[in-house]
């Protein structure tokens, strides 16, 4: 596994060759490692099954494009 590295303006970026991005906490590149980068989305809306890497877009996008507070629609792809 290639080591994460903190650029000099105190910048994290991630280890994946192909990403490039950076992040002002390391807790925010680790999540994004572990649930965003090269990971196929996890996440499936039930109302119009588009697909997200991160719950909290799922959440997100219902209440935006669907008007709902309802969180019943979490389902695991």
């Amino acid at each position: 596994m290639t080591r994460i590295a903190q650029l000099q303006n105190g910048r994290w970026i991630c280890p994946n060759n192909y990403c490039g991005r950076t992040y002002k906490k390391k807790f925010s590149l680790y999540r994004h490692c572990r649930q965003e980068c090269g990971v196929e989305p996890q996440y499936r809306c039930l109302y119009c099954m588009k697909t997200f890497k991160r719950k909290e877009s799922l959440k997100s996008h219902s209440i935006i494009v669907h008007n709902s507070f309802n969180f019943d629609n979490l389902q695991l792809k």
